[in-house]
């Protein structure tokens, strides 16, 4: 059984690192890139488009993943202050 509850915590903690890294990833380039839209070329102005319809947009599977981490946060708060 402590090894069946290793290999969860292992997995879960790998998850976890995975929509971290691929949000502050996908965080820098939209930073880096949001000038698309400024640009006067229509190429580029027309790519800054595409890009907003694709991945502007909230990632349903990393939405779940903050949302869940927020109510594990918040159980965690309530249990700290609980006697």
């Amino acid at each position: 059984m402590r090894s069946m509850q290793f290999i969860l915590i292992v997995f879960f903690t790998l998850c976890l690192l995975l929509f971290t890294l691929h949000s502050s990833i996908v965080s820098y380039v939209e930073q880096r890139y949001h000038n698309f839209s400024e640009v006067r070329h229509p190429l580029l102005r027309s790519l800054g488009e595409m890009y907003n319809a694709l991945y502007a947009q909230d990632n349903a599977f990393f939405a779940y993943g903050d949302r869940l981490l927020y109510g594990l946060e918040n159980i965690r708060g309530d249990s700290l202050e609980s006697p």
